[in-house]
Order: structure tokens, then C-alpha cells, then sequence
């Protein structure tokens, strides 16, 4: 697995910061970090050994991800190295909690995102862990 020191030399957004912090926020099946440099937040997903068990296509979920990005549905993507991992935008944000989930606005700005994000073409993918 590539470390998040080789990507942070890597990559152009991050390696020309004077200051740069980052703290591991989740490791699961992939390893998340948030990163500040310069006072802007990113968010980088290391992939994790997952994607060959499972099947996974990496570039086509990057593409996935920029299509929805452009329909404001996902972060936008900066960098993907090598399928290994992903560099993207920050979105700072919340849970839907008990009482909101059952509000007719939360309802249908999930109905809302789903019909944006089915109307998304070009993307055939199948994934099963058997």
C-alpha cells in the first residue's frame, strides 16, 4: 500500500503547501485521512487490498464520482494515483438524525439526489462479494 508521505510528494495540490497536517479519520476497508494544507482541507482515501477480492474497478468509480461531482452529488475529485487512491474536496457536513429522516424535506431531497444520480450515464458496474 502506497503511504500517505509518498502521496503527499506526490501530489501537486499538496506538495507545494508550507504547512500540511493530516489525521486518520476512519480505516476500514480503505484508510481515510483529512489533510490540511495551508489552511485548505482535503480528504484521502487510501484504497485498501478490498478492490481485488471484490472486483473493483478503481477508474471507473473515479469516473463515477467525477460525473456525480459535476451534478453536485460528490466531492470533486483532484487526483487519483494510479488507482490507489484519491485526493478530493472537503465537504464539511452532518448525519440526517431520527426525527429529520422522517421529515418530508429530507424525504424528497433524498428522492431528488437518487433521480440525479440514476440519470447519470456511461457507468455499468456490478460488485459482489461471491
Amino acid at each position: 500500500m502506497v503511504s500517505i508521505q509518498e502521496i503527499i510528494e506526490k501530489e501537486k495540490i499538496l506538495n507545494k503547501a508550507e504547512k500540511i497536517t493530516h489525521e486518520l479519520i476512519s480505516q476500514s476497508s480503505n484508510s481515510i485521512y483529512k489533510i490540511n494544507a495551508d489552511g485548505t482541507d482535503y480528504i484521502l482515501r487510501i484504497d485498501g487490498e478490498q478492490k481485488d477480492y471484490l472486483g473493483l474497478d478503481r477508474a471507473l468509480e473515479v469516473t463515477a464520482m467525477r460525473q456525480a461531482a459535476d451534478i453536485g452529488l460528490s466531492p470533486k475529485i483532484f487526483s487519483s494515483g494510479d488507482e490507489r487512491y484519491i485526493v478530493m474536496e472537503y465537504i464539511s457536513g452532518g448525519y440526517i438524525n431520527n426525527e429529520q429522516v422522517v421529515e418530508n424535506d429530507y424525504i424528497m431531497k433524498v428522492v431528488d439526489a437518487m433521480k440525479k444520480a440514476h440519470r447519470i450515464t456511461g457507468i455499468d458496474r456490478e460488485c459482489s462479494p461471491f
